[in-house]
């Protein structure tokens, strides 16, 4: 792992990173390349500024293979509302830069990330937004355990769709006519 100091702001850039970038550039299709990375920057800035705007400022950010991780203060003064307006702000921003471009006629690339990276964020998984913004709503609540056990069966139901859409892509691609 690499650390360095951004404007104050301890940045780690962990080994998964690397390999996942190394593998991006074996697409060798620099306009999807830079499109995700625009996507992520985009992403990134919507949760900086939402922070800002709600008095948080950011500890840590961290790259790693499956995302950009930023730990904010820990600030139990915070109400819940701006903790989940920071989660979300991210997805928001791709979501909505998703629609203005097919709205505009842009790059069908562009709007195309942006959607996927706000799907992808919004899985439930705790490294995510989605999973952080479920277990943000479920913590201190008078049924906890079965909330959690809900969000279990929400991951698991996830990856199975995504295991199916997986398939489904390959199937297409290849022509073969195997059945699901």
């Amino acid at each position: 792992m690499i650390s360095l100091r951004i404007s104050g702001v301890r940045t780690d850039i962990h080994f998964t990173f690397l390999l996942f970038n190394a593998m991006l550039f074996l697409l060798r299709e620099n306009q999807t390349i830079l499109c995700f990375y625009g996507g992520c920057i985009l992403h990134e800035l919507g949760h900086i500024f939402a922070a800002a705007a709600a008095g948080i400022s950011v500890q840590k950010v961290s790259l790693t293979g499956t995302g950009i991780i930023m730990t904010a203060e820990k600030n139990s003064s915070v109400p819940m509302k701006y903790s989940l307006m920071v989660l979300l702000s991210g997805p928001a921003v791709n979501l909505f830069c998703a629609g203005i471009i097919n709205l505009v006629g842009g790059s069908d690339s562009f709007a195309a990330v942006n959607f996927a990276l706000c799907v992808y964020n919004l899985l439930p998984f705790s490294f995510l937004d989605g999973g952080t913004v479920l277990e943000t709503l479920v913590a201190g609540r008078t049924h906890e355990y079965v909330l959690r056990r809900g969000i279990a069966v929400l991951k698991f139901a996830a990856v199975g769709a995504m295991i199916i859409l997986l398939l489904y892509e390959l199937r297409v691609k290849m022509g073969h006519c195997w059945c699901l």
